[in-house]
Parts: structure tokens; C-alpha cells; sequence
């Protein structure tokens, strides 16, 4: 079973895996960073204290909303093997 965590205030929401970094997430937001500080943040923290799960080599994907131009993004960055990684020999 998974569980998030979330954490909120009146303006913004963070959640995560670990409590302590959707608090690292909130933090930011809370002391004038953007949801994209905020995410990086989180993923920095998730790393410390999960790092079985969790970590710089990881990826994931992003759903960002623009208030400025309103304009929805999508960015996948999901995590790839290098091409010459091959297997060799049976599995």
C-alpha cells in the first residue's frame, strides 16, 4: 500500500511520499518560491529521506499551469537506459 503525504495552506498544496518533504516543499512556498522551486525541492528531500526510493537518478512527470499566458505544460521526464545497455546472453 502507498501513502502521500500532504501538506497545505490556505494557498497551496504539497505532496509527497514522506512527511518532513512535502514540509521542505511547503517551506518554499511559503517563503516566496514557485511551485517549480517547491517540486525540486520536495524531490531533493525525498532523496535524504527515502533514498531506497528515491534520488537524483530518478524521473517522473510534470503537469505545470502558466498563469501568466495560460497555458498548460506536460514534461515527461521519466527516467531511460542508455541505448548501448544491451543485454547479453539469456536473461
Amino acid at each position: 500500500m502507498t501513502y502521500s503525504f500532504v501538506v497545505f495552506s490556505y494557498e497551496a498544496a504539497v505532496v509527497s511520499a514522506h512527511p518532513l518533504a512535502s514540509k521542505v516543499g511547503m517551506d518554499i512556498l511559503n517563503n516566496g518560491g514557485n511551485a517549480i522551486d517547491a517540486a525540486v525541492a520536495t524531490a531533493f528531500a525525498l532523496g535524504v529521506v527515502e533514498p531506497h526510493h528515491s534520488g537524483i537518478g530518478g524521473g517522473g512527470f510534470l503537469l505545470y499551469y502558466e498563469a501568466k499566458t495560460q497555458k498548460v505544460y506536460f514534461l515527461d521526464y521519466r527516467e531511460a537506459s542508455p541505448f548501448s545497455n544491451r543485454a547479453k546472453g539469456p536473461l
